[in-house]
């Protein structure tokens, strides 16, 4: 029975379903018919692995007797017939019956890992703003795959938002290619031993406007705390009053706080803009 990870598909909807699908999920598709017996062996296990994917894949089930222009495209030649489509082309396929462990097997490759999994929900957790939870998530995805690109990124994150400073840049070394972002994040580092230390000496005082050097350490102490926009306002007068002091601190420590907070946050777009006003 179709749902909402398992389709029937028509000759008219294969490219939107198929086709176009993949580029986003791969999709497997099952050519077979109704009379064909070793087909109806074979769906079920298809149907039940899709589904527990959890939506990680998805199962297009083409009758050949009610396209035979598909079949005749793929050149289906015997049923069941298994192909994989990932962007838009078929990267593996096999024909006949399979028991289920080796379609378990087959589909592994496209399937994500538990550290994929790890990752995928530790980046949640940080575009909400859980920074915490989202570097003990990325954590455990290094313990599955201690290469792992995505979660070093997080780690290295959180550390240099939490003053780790050294160990985000021994994470941002281990990566094979650093990311723009990780730049930035490293450009910033500066500021963060600030935050940490204002941070350790609870500066809270208001700070006169003419101490840049105070008033970015007041900033420090506030991206300590999480406080993003209100540093991020420290940071913008201080750029507005000298964007060169100290090799344009204030406006590396602002591209850090972006890092830090996600590149498409509605809040760092705002403040990407005006900053863009004060320094063009």
């Amino acid at each position: 029975m179709a749902g909402q990870h398992v389709i029937d598909v028509a000759s008219a909807t294969f490219q939107r379903d198929v086709i176009e699908k993949s580029h986003s999920v791969p999709v497997v598709v099952d050519f077979w018919a109704s009379w064909c017996s070793p087909c109806l062996l074979l769906g079920p296990i298809l149907e039940k692995v899709v589904t527990e994917s959890g939506g990680n894949l998805i199962l297009a089930r083409v009758d050949v007797d009610s396209c035979p222009d598909i079949a005749r495209r793929y050149e289906i030649r015997g049923i069941p017939a298994v192909k994989l489509f990932v962007d838009g082309k078929i990267s593996a396929e096999f024909t006949g019956t399979m028991p289920e462990s080796q379609v378990r097997e087959f589909l592994r490759q496209v399937l994500p890992s538990r550290a994929d999994e790890l990752v995928r929900q530790a980046e949640e957790l940080k575009e909400n703003g859980n920074l915490k939870e989202a570097e003990s998530l990325a954590q455990q995805a290094l313990r599955e795959a201690p290469g792992e690109q995505r979660a070093l990124q997080i780690v290295a994150i959180a550390a240099m938002a939490s003053g780790r400073v050294d160990e985000a840049l021994d994470l941002i070394d281990r990566m094979e290619s650093p990311s723009k972002d990780m730049q930035f994040l490293t450009e910033g580092a500066d500021f963060w031993r600030m935050c940490a230390k204002a941070a350790a000496e609870r500066k809270t005082v208001e700070v006169p406007p003419e101490d840049l050097e105070r008033k970015i350490s007041h900033a420090a102490c506030l991206a300590s705390n999480g406080e993003f926009v209100q540093a991020l306002d420290v940071l913008l007068d201080a750029v507005e009053t000298d964007k060169s002091f100290r090799d344009g601190l204030a406006r590396k420590a602002m591209v850090s706080i972006f890092v830090v907070m996600g590149l498409t946050h509605p809040v760092v777009r705002e403040y990407q803009s005006r900053l863009a006003q004060l320094l063009f």
